[in-house]
C-alpha cells in the first residue's frame, strides 16, 4: 500500500499539469451545455496554447467552432471549423459548424453548396437540427441552429437568418 501512495502523488501532479483530452473535452461540453460559450472559447484557447500539436486537436477546433456559433462569433467559428476540416475532412460536427458559420456571416450560396454536398452523409444530423433537437443548451441557440440549417437547405429565405443572428 505504501508504494501506491508514493506512485499516486506524481500521477496526480502529472494529471493536473497535463489533463487528458477526455477531461478537457468533458469540461468543454459542460461549459457549452451550461450555456457559457465565452468561457468555453477561453478554455479552448488555453488548451491550444498548452498542447498545439496534439494528434486529436481537430476535436478542440470543432468545439471551438461550436462555441463561436453559440457566441455569435461566426467569422472566428468559420476559421476554427475550417481548421478542423483541414485536419479531419470527415468530421461531421465541424462540417455542420462550418455551414452555420457561413450562414451567420451571410455567405448563403457557399452554405447551400456545402449543405448539398453533405446532405446524403449528414441527413440524420440535418434532420435532428431542423427538428430543433441539437446539443445547444439555450433555446435561442437551438432555434438559431435550426434556422441556419433551413436557410442552407434552401427551405427558408436568407432573410430568416437575420432574425436569429
Amino acid at each position: 500500500m505504501a508504494w501506491f501512495k508514493k506512485a499516486r502523488k506524481p500521477l496526480a501532479t502529472s494529471a493536473a499539469a497535463q489533463p487528458s483530452r477526455v477531461l478537457q473535452a468533458c469540461e468543454l461540453q459542460v461549459l457549452l451545455m451550461a450555456g457559457d460559450p465565452m468561457r468555453a472559447i477561453d478554455y479552448c484557447q488555453r488548451i491550444l496554447r498548452l498542447n498545439p500539436r496534439d494528434n486529436h486537436i481537430h476535436m478542440i477546433y470543432t468545439l471551438l467552432a461550436y462555441a463561436c456559433v453559440a457566441a455569435r462569433r461566426y467569422a472566428d467559428g468559420l476559421a476554427w471549423a475550417s481548421r478542423a476540416l483541414n485536419d479531419a475532412p470527415r468530421n461531421n460536427a465541424a462540417y455542420i459548424n462550418l455551414i452555420a458559420c457561413l450562414v451567420g456571416t451571410g455567405k448563403i450560396e457557399k452554405a447551400r453548396a456545402m449543405y448539398q454536398s453533405a446532405s446524403e452523409r449528414l441527413a440524420p444530423a440535418f434532420a435532428r437540427i431542423m427538428a430543433g433537437r441539437n446539443s445547444y443548451s439555450r433555446e435561442g441557440d437551438r432555434e438559431q441552429s435550426r434556422v441556419f440549417m433551413r436557410v442552407a437547405a434552401g427551405l427558408d429565405p436568407p432573410s430568416a437568418a437575420d432574425a436569429v443572428r
